[in-house]
């Protein structure tokens, strides 16, 4: 904490501006928000070794308007006080978690307003903490959808957070991932002044886009953890409610032939969403569906969800897929693979798609994008690092009987683009074990880097060592004097990307990572 500032101080302050409700110092609020997210081992005080050293913020503060954030903004800055914005909780790369410099968290779940729908726009307009599921039940009143409907089901996700991420998930296979929707944000930048991007930056403009004005301003803060700016609000595209739909799921006589035939179903629209299923725990579900030899066959399972607004139009995108999956020498089910529970669009589960019933309580998982055509090649990686004999001993078992991994790439963007996903479960009952399981993850992360797939969520730990390991110098650079030239002070959210830590390889010595 400054020396500046006395922590009383800090804490009048603060409620000088949104009540002393609003504001809270104890010590199990603190160390609460110092959890990454629900099912990670990435959280101060439970795990040895972590990539930085995280630990609890000085002080909650819960903002409920723009302008309660300009002024704890500019308070920060007055003081130099570290401001870490956090969403939902629901990441897994701790980018809203505190270092131990401590500071403000600044909790953004009562700015949860939805704020207009703009007829002529086709764009809604919210505070930026509203969560995805709040969102979705708001635009369904008026026969709306956002489109993409959030990161895989965590409808307690929060947008903001999401676009702070770049979040793949629901139905992006459709309508691409999270930011390609967005229109217009707001957001208040580090020394408290307020910018709306896009249109809104002609204050006569009462109508939503992006691109306009000049250059992509919004793009700049998308993906950046909230290092430039706090998103206060934002606008999305929406579309009409599809009112049909069908779940289809085929097999495919190798995972090529699989990812093949669904890039090629993609490139004709014909997915609204779709799970391309890999080897793992999940996979004996498939071999009962099929009727296959248990643990003797190695095929490419498909599920996908489509839509449409009119019957016959669904019908022929079926028919379509039918032919595409016929070429690939596919084996379609011949049920309804919704009625046992498997369905890209199931919302009713807490993790979208039907994963909890799948996956189980995983613990570690490793999302990246890439081609959809490159899938196969990270599996077999992915196969020979789970069958050594190390990790399998490490590995928990499944009410399925087999050891709990699994790989799967969900659509989650456009294009022929993929979120590939491998997951595991360890015993996480002791700090050893969840040191264990923590460097372990990183083994993957690391690999997944240097195989050339891309992480959306960077945050401060995951992908994060690795991929600054990799990453263009140049590029490099220009994030360092972005961020010197937007927070010089270095209060918003001070290790996101790995900005404002003063140097630039920080766990270049951890000897996990080398």
């Amino acid at each position: 904490m400054t020396e500046s500032l006395s922590h009383s101080d800090l804490m009048a302050a603060l409620e000088g501006i949104v009540g002393n409700r609003a504001v809270n110092d104890s010590d199990h609020a603190r160390w609460t928000y110092a959890l990454s997210e629900a099912w990670s081992t990435v959280s101060p005080g439970l795990t040895n070794d972590l990539v930085l050293d995280l630990g609890p913020p000085d002080v909650i503060v819960k903002p409920k308007t723009t302008e309660h954030v300009v002024e704890i903004v500019k308070l920060a800055n007055k003081y130099k006080i570290p401001i870490i914005p956090r969403g939902g909780g629901t990441g897994n790369a701790s980018g809203s978690a505190a270092l131990t410099s401590g500071g403000i968290m600044l909790d953004m779940l009562d700015m949860n307003k939805f704020l207009k729908y703009d007829p002529v726009s086709r764009a809604c307009r919210f505070q930026a903490g509203i969560s995805w599921g709040a969102l979705c039940r708001e635009l369904k009143k008026l026969g709306l959808t956002p489109g993409f409907m959030g990161p895989h089901g965590i409808y307690g996700a929060v947008v903001g957070g999401g676009i702070s991420l770049d979040s793949t998930g629901i139905q992006g296979t459709k309508y691409g991932q999270e930011n390609e929707n967005v229109q217009n944000l707001q957001v208040v930048l580090p020394n408290g002044e307020v910018i709306e991007t896009g249109s809104l930056a002609n204050k006569r403009t009462e109508w939503y886009f992006r691109y306009c004005n000049g250059p992509d301003l919004a793009g700049l803060f998308m993906g950046a953890c909230g290092a430039f700016g706090v998103i206060t609000e934002v606008t999305l595209r929406t579309y009409p409610i599809p009112e049909h739909s069908a779940d289809i799921l085929y097999l495919f006589p190798s995972e090529m032939d699989q990812c093949k035939a669904l890039s090629e179903m993609d490139s004709y629209e014909l997915m609204s969403d779709y799970f391309g299923l890999a080897q793992g725990f999940q996979y004996t579900i498939i071999e009962n569906v099929f009727n296959l030899p248990p643990g003797k066959t190695q095929k490419g399972p498909a599920l996908i969800y489509t839509s449409s607004y009119d019957p016959v139009i669904l019908e022929r995108k079926t028919l379509m897929m039918d032919k595409i999956a016929e070429k690939y020498k596919a084996i379609k089910f011949s049920g309804d693979p919704g009625a046992l529970g498997l369905s890209c669009h199931d919302t009713d589960e807490m993790l979208g798609g039907a994963i909890c019933k799948w996956m189980g309580g995983m613990m570690h998982k490793t999302c990246s994008v890439l081609p959809l055509l490159e899938c196969p090649k990270l599996n077999e990686w992915h196969y020979k690092f789970f069958a050594t004999q190390r990790v399998q001993d490490l590995l928990t078992e499944t009410g399925l009987g087999n050891k709990a991994w699994s790989i799967q790439y969900p659509g989650g963007c456009r294009h022929g683009y993929v979120l590939h996903m491998s997951m595991f479960h360890t015993d996480a009952t002791s700090r050893d074990m969840r040191t264990t399981a923590y460097k372990l993850w990183h083994e993957i992360l690391k690999a997944k880097i240097e195989l050339g797939t891309s992480p959306y969520w960077v945050g401060k730990d995951a992908f994060l060592p690795h991929l600054c390991h990799e990453m263009n110098p140049v590029y490099l650079n220009l994030l360092h004097k972005l961020k010197e030239f937007f927070d010089p002070n270095n209060i918003m959210n001070p290790g996101a990307l790995g900005l404002g830590l003063g140097e630039k390889f920080p766990w270049k010595n951890k000897g996990v990572f080398k």
